[in-house]
């Protein structure tokens, strides 16, 4: 909301899935369900008035044409969805989000869940805007002096 995160969650999955793009999948559908519940808060609060698609970046491409789809969910890797995972089909069908392909390489939350580089690290948190606090909690950002 206005270039800020405003909602972040992370936890081990109760159940074991069969594939990253089953995780994928299933990650996306809890997502849209915390974004339902985000948007008609914002609204309920007068925050947003405007009724757009929300932006949903993912960078797992079959993840994306089973949320669309575009693939047969009967493969093996997709065969043992549970139903209510479908739920994400219908947000995408009633416009409410927008599933936007994302490289790996630009996903700025990857620091969260993931090992990253050092580069890749400080590449996130710049484009994030997170500044270092010194040892005495001065911020240590050239470009602020």
């Amino acid at each position: 909301m206005c270039g800020s995160l405003v909602l972040w969650q992370t936890r081990k999955q109760p159940t074991v899935l069969l594939s990253t793009s089953e995780a994928e999948y299933k990650a996306l559908c809890n997502l849209t369900s915390e974004l339902m519940w985000l948007k008609q808060w914002c609204q309920e609060c007068g925050i947003l008035t405007v009724d757009k698609l929300i932006p949903v970046h993912e960078d797992n491409q079959s993840c994306i044409n089973a949320a669309k789809g575009d693939c047969n969910l009967n493969n093996k890797r997709m065969k043992h969805i549970d139903i209510q995972l479908h739920f994400i089909k219908e947000s995408i069908s009633s416009s409410f989000v927008e599933l936007v392909y994302t490289p790996t390489f630009d996903m700025l939350a990857d620091f969260l869940t993931k090992s990253v580089n050092r580069t890749s690290l400080s590449r996130a948190l710049d484009t994030l805007g997170v500044l270092r606090l010194g040892d005495r909690g001065d911020v240590e950002n050239k470009d602020l002096d």
